[in-house]
């Protein structure tokens, strides 16, 4: 139970400290890459300005400067002059076609009102004006893209300048990669320090439950002798008594018993709180668990009036691998319970069935049945349902120990409704 409080605590830890990192990194990712991304588009104005400036003051433009500064900052320059291109070749070579970038670039440009015309492109002279966008080439690569009008005295200039962004793109994807392994490593961490610490915090806890098992181990061991020695001498005094005292004789030996329970189950939790409880494995035949289980809660069943039946298909079951008597004690445990609450006139029956890589132990009454609502409950500790089904000599550990047997076998209880009412309950073992 520790173990498992430990485990939730270090993963509400890693959760919520994981979730506050994410929040951080992504805040600082997203005003890194803004910065970035505004940091190009300054260079790309200032690229503009320095090559506005050339078509504005030079008649003729040098091809080796236009060559160099298209290397050294990844562009792509096409300038045209009243609506006729100049012919310049460029001096790289993009991953989309240098003339198909060109034209989808013009294209973009014209739907976005940046370029004039025919008899537009001849109106009143104005001012420069630039818009930039962003364009991606057939590969998939995107480019910043400025398209700038330039008038002129009787005639206009026009500039494409497109900024290749691979370089910008894989520092983000990086620096993306960075910071997702730096949030992971830190949450890592992080998770390991709240193992670590709810391990320190639970040790006074572990200690205590540990000294609280040896105490009722140690406690249960010292009440055996005499609650034996008090019931042995209680049902020989119960022959020898007076017809006036048989009653209170009675009732010790049925204390004795109801007593001499509780100190058993007290000791095979404790034995499982301590990892103490083993199984002594062995081949286990399904119709020879049932048989024995029905053939000893018979006698009690016919007793309260009942009819108890053991249903076995004429196909033999697989063997199963685990403790028989752990086995049949959680069986017992299961039958007890049916026969304490199926009133008089019931049925209580006991079968078996095969499932995909499991055995289905089913025991079934027709009894008052629980309800859904302490279905989720009734394996606690000390748990005890609505009153119809809690009887003085039940303690509320049964179901416990049959829970901590099922599970060394690596198995698991399912409750349901047995249909017409009652209770059904199913144990499903693995087999191997």
């Amino acid at each position: 139970m520790l173990r498992r409080l430990r485990r939730h605590l270090t993963l509400l830890c890693a959760l919520i400290t994981g979730a506050i990192l994410c929040g951080m990194a992504l805040f600082m990712l997203r005003s890194s890459e803004r910065q970035l991304i505004q940091s190009s588009r300054i260079t790309l104005e200032g690229n503009v300005n320095a090559i506005v400036y050339r078509l504005r003051s030079e008649q003729v433009l040098d091809w080796d400067w236009l060559s160099q500064t298209e290397a050294a900052e990844r562009l792509i320059i096409h300038i045209s002059e009243s609506g006729h291109p100049l012919h310049y070749p460029g001096s790289w070579q993009p991953l989309t076609g240098r003339e198909r970038l060109i034209a989808l670039g013009q294209e973009k440009a014209a739907k976005l009102g940046a370029r004039r015309t025919g008899e537009d492109a001849f109106m009143e002279p104005e001012e420069v004006r630039t818009t930039i966008f962003e364009l991606w080439g057939d590969m998939g690569e995107r480019y910043l893209c400025a398209s700038v009008y330039i008038p002129m005295n009787r005639s206009y200039r026009e500039l494409l300048l497109l900024r290749d962004m691979r370089a910008l793109d894989g520092q983000i994807v990086s620096q993306r990669l960075l910071y997702a392994g730096l949030v992971g490593a830190s949450v890592l961490l992080l998770a390991l320090f709240g193992w670590w610490f709810s391990g320190h915090a639970l040790r006074p806890v572990a200690e205590s439950q540990r000294r609280q098992s040896e105490f009722i181990a140690a406690a249960s061991h010292e009440l055996r002798t005499p609650l034996a020695v008090i019931g042995t001498s209680a049902e020989a005094l119960e022959y020898e008594t007076t017809p006036r005292g048989k009653p209170f004789a009675g009732a010790i030996v049925r204390e004795c018993r109801s007593a001499a329970r509780l100190v058993d189950e007290l000791l095979t939790l404790a034995g499982a709180d301590s990892k103490g409880l083993t199984l002594q494995k062995g081949p286990v035949e399904p119709e020879e668990l049932l048989k024995s289980a029905a053939a000893t809660f018979r006698p009690l069943a016919e007793r309260r009036g009942q009819q108890m039946r053991c249903l076995l298909h004429l196909s033999p079951l697989p063997v199963l691998c685990g403790d028989e008597a752990r086995l049949m004690q959680a069986l017992g445990i299961f039958l007890d319970n049916a026969v304490s609450y199926t009133p008089e006139g019931g049925v209580i029956t006991l079968s078996a069935q095969k499932a995909p890589h499991a055995v289905l132990l089913i025991v079934s009454d027709n009894g008052p049945g629980i309800s859904d609502e302490h279905k989720p409950h009734v394996f606690e500790r000390f748990y005890r349902a609505d009153p119809a089904r809690s009887k003085k000599e039940h303690y509320g550990l049964g179901m416990s120990i049959a829970k901590e047997i099922v599970r060394l076998h690596g198995g698991q209880i399912e409750l349901g409704d047995t249909p017409g009412g009652g209770l059904t309950v199913t144990i499903r073992l693995p087999l191997g």
